[in-house]
């Protein structure tokens, strides 16, 4: 859930490649209006900055009007010119691509049994006819629900949940403090992932959704 909630502030107004992709032609339109505007925006700057001081080398060079130093040509915008990740897709399709797969990889191990019994049929669609673990017959214990404290109840599984497996524990809290840094970042708030690189520790601290970009395309 809170990939997702990333995922959708990706497509919102926090889209970075919506404000870079324009920034060229909004640069190029702001030097043209320079140009055709040059005499009042000269004169507002001597007005307020003063008359520009002679350097003493006016002899030898010869002057030059604001429109000569703009004079560049500037490259044709193309709208269908998309900026590329390194994995050759838009920011865009490449969150679509990442909602898709998180919806289809949501709540997948506590499906997995419905999965494989029910739809792959590889279940003995007569119950009289499944083994039950002593004999083949009906399982007639009561199916105990997901987690593992209902596991006592489980005639099938013998679990001491007063001796909790510490690697579990532990991916159990990597997982949380993860959820959290995802929340986080949705929210607007200053995140950091342990990197080596300068750029992404200042990155997760001024966009922290985009330093989330970072952390998955790096990998932990």
């Amino acid at each position: 859930d809170a990939m997702l909630l990333v995922a959708d502030r990706l497509e919102g107004p926090f889209n970075i490649e919506a404000i870079m992709e324009p920034i060229d032609v909004k640069i190029s339109e702001a030097i043209m209006t320079m140009q055709d505007n040059s005499m009042t925006v000269s004169a507002k700057v001597f007005q307020g900055c003063g008359q520009p001081k002679p350097s003493g080398m006016g002899s030898s060079r010869s002057a030059r009007g604001i429109s000569d130093v703009f004079n560049a040509r500037f490259r044709p915008y193309s709208p269908e010119e998309r900026p590329t990740t390194a994995a050759g897709t838009s920011l865009d399709r490449l969150v679509l691509d990442i909602k898709k797969k998180l919806k289809q990889s949501k709540r997948f191990w506590s499906n997995l049994p419905d999965e494989i019994c029910i739809k792959d049929k590889l279940t003995e669609s007569d119950e009289e006819q499944c083994w039950n673990s002593h004999a083949k017959a009906r399982y007639f214990p009561e199916v105990v629900k997901d987690g593992l404290t209902n596991q006592l109840n489980n005639p099938e599984v013998a679990v001491d949940i007063t001796r909790p497996d510490t690697l579990i524990r532990q991916q159990i809290m990597t997982l949380r403090v993860m959820t959290n840094k995802l929340r986080n970042a949705y929210n607007g708030n200053d995140i950091f992932f342990q990197d080596s690189s300068k750029s992404a520790a200042l990155c997760s601290k001024r966009y922290p959704v985009l330093s989330v970009v970072h952390y998955l395309e790096q990998g932990p």
